[in-house]
């Protein structure tokens, strides 16, 4: 397809609609649809570009005015325990035997064993057939206490991707989550952070750093923005490249506000444009991948322990929609997951717009040596190197809402805190917003956020001993394979214990948030929607956020929402394939 000026445009035209966004020719799409895909994110995109390699007609209908939903603000990264790019296991049942020992009695074996059996599928069809590149993540699964757990990893994370190689449609892709990026968009991975950081003390991390602030540099004059993209805004822009080229229909400014049932079978959507309602028709199947509900505030009240001080981190229209259509015609809800959401400590500050920018803390600042995090008692509360939903139930468990990170200027300086940059990046304006709370004392910091200055201040003597000994004896930080890989391997003698001794000493505040749901519509292991008698709903199938997670909201590692997400979005495709087949037969 032909690339111009208006890349919105081209991808509108590619799927017979106006230049003004409105759907038209909806009798010839009514007889030319087999598969709607509601929702533009890694499930629906991927249950897209399986249909359409299989030969069905589909067409994708997103609600926002750009395309790729939460993941385009993720890491990207998706667990997919044996694919190609990670080692191999000398038991080959370790992945479900952790699945098994942490999920207990909510351990799903047909869901389980088809999220596992399928993954490397996935992995390999992707590959093969599409633009998507993956390389593996590293790390460890975490919770290395569990028996099964790996410590070499089990999660895959997008290659970067140059979108020069999209033409206009780049336009389509939403853009990066502004925590991951610096220097005016130069999107940034695990690497980036890690040489740009050691780039005044390593002579490779230098060259690294030159190198790839050059190649940003000569995009931002020759494109007016930076080519590179990474982790899940890279996912996405490789699924909408081979989406297109297999010619899926791409549509934005699509809210959907009903599924049409005829017949007892799902047949199509009310989807309303500018005021008006058309009814489109699918010959085969919905797919439901509208994001789950993190951003729907009456849902929060119901899902999420203090909702009054949750951030939910996911674009605002994740709000319940392709939840609340199944609903309506029969589906049912999930219950008893172990969390309804993938939890994460947020922070914000105000915007000179007046909205907030939030940041999560997935790992860079509290799992390092030489920061705390503590609540209003004063104490610490959790083990800070754990991963980033169970420091939240931690959190929620202790009372600890909000909960403080305190470093020192050193700290601050070498690793950042939060939305602060380490050195040589300014932090002056963060302090001067309050985002970033400075003192000249401990007791000082402590009565400046308002908890207990002497138990804050025994806290932090007490850090300082273990700092030296390399024992953690509150919370055994740094004792555990996870929390141990997300420290400081140049640290010594525990990479994740430091002093808090050098001032002015730092604090920012931070709450439960999420980066998205796990709790959602109940299927089968083919992604079919079912009903209150466990039945499958003819033609309604859900993926991504709006399927009820596997995992149960235990979230065992990284990339468990991705991962689920591009497995269950293709189990959808081959049984809608599958389906038709047999219908003519």
């Amino acid at each position: 397809m032909a690339a111009d000026s208006q890349g919105k445009q081209t991808v509108s035209r590619h799927i017979g609609s106006s230049s003004d966004g409105a759907l038209i020719g909806i009798d010839r799409l009514n007889d030319e649809l087999d598969v709607i895909v509601i929702g533009s994110g890694a499930a629906g995109l991927t249950a897209a570009v399986r249909a359409a390699f299989l030969g069905l007609k589909v067409i994708v209908l997103e609600k926002a005015d750009v395309l790729g939903g939460t993941t385009a603000w993720s890491a990207g990264a998706a667990w997919l325990p044996g694919s190609r790019h990670l080692a191999d296991e000398a038991n080959p049942d370790a992945a479900s035997t952790y699945l098994r020992n942490l999920l207990g009695n909510g351990f799903d074996p047909p869901l389980i064993e088809a999220m596992l059996s399928t993954g490397p599928e996935v992995v390999e069809f992707l590959e093969a057939h599409t633009d998507v590149r993956f390389r593996a993540f590293g790390g460890t699964d975490y919770r290395t206490d569990v028996d099964g757990a790996s410590l070499t990893g089990r999660t895959l994370e997008p290659a970067p991707f140059d979108d020069r190689a999209m033409g206009g449609a780049h336009r389509l892709v939403r853009g990066p989550f502004q925590g991951f990026t610096l220097f005016n968009g130069m999107q940034v991975d695990r690497a980036d952070i890690s040489n740009l950081s050691r780039a005044m003390t390593s002579s490779w991390a230098l060259l690294f750093s030159a190198l790839r602030l050059a190649r940003h540099a000569s995009d931002l004059v020759r494109f007016g923005r930076s080519s590179r993209r990474v982790r899940g805004n890279a996912l996405v822009a490789m699924l909408i490249k081979s989406a297109l080229a297999l010619g899926v229909g791409l549509h934005t400014g699509a809210a959907c506000a009903g599924l049409i049932r005829e017949n007892g079978k799902v047949s199509g959507v009310k989807v309303l444009q500018e005021g008006e309602q058309i009814q489109l028709r699918a010959r085969q199947a919905v797919v439901l991948a509208t994001g789950g509900f993190s951003a729907n505030s009456d849902w929060k009240t119901r899902h999420a322990p203090y909702a009054e001080h949750h951030r939910g981190m996911p674009p605002t229209t994740n709000s319940a929609d392709g939840l609340r259509m199944a609903l309506e015609i029969g589906a049912r809800m999930a219950s008893g997951n172990s969390s309804d959401y993938c939890f994460a400590p947020v922070s914000s500050t105000k915007l000179s717009s007046g909205g907030d920018a939030l940041f999560p803390h997935f790992a860079r600042d509290r799992c390092l040596p030489g920061c705390i995090a503590v609540g209003k008692s004063g104490r610490r509360f959790v083990n800070e190197g754990c991963s980033y939903h169970d420091f939240v139930l931690a959190m929620h468990s202790s009372g600890a809402v909000p909960a403080y990170l305190i470093c020192d200027h050193q700290f601050l300086r070498r690793y950042g805190l939060g939305m602060v940059r380490p050195f040589p990046f300014p932090y002056g304006r963060y302090v001067r917003n309050g985002y970033l709370k400075r003192a000249k004392g401990i007791r000082q910091l402590a009565s400046a956020l308002e908890i207990d200055p002497e138990e804050t201040e025994r806290t932090v003597h007490r850090m300082n001993e273990y700092a030296v000994s390399g024992i953690d004896v509150d919370f055994r930080k740094g004792d555990d394979a996870h929390s141990r890989s997300q420290g400081d391997a140049l640290h010594r003698p525990n990479p994740t214990l430091g002093p808090i001794e050098k001032p002015p000493y730092y604090a920012i505040e931070i709450v439960p948030g999420d980066t998205g749901t796990t709790c959602g519509l109940v299927t089968n292991a083919d992604a079919q929607v079912l009903d209150s008698d466990n039945l499958p709903i003819d033609g309604l199938y859900a993926c991504g956020m709006d399927m009820n997670n596997p995992t149960l909201g235990v979230h065992p590692s990284s990339g468990c929402n991705i991962g689920p997400a591009l497995v269950f979005g293709f189990r959808a495709a081959n049984n809608i394939k599958k389906k038709a087949l047999t219908a003519v037969r």
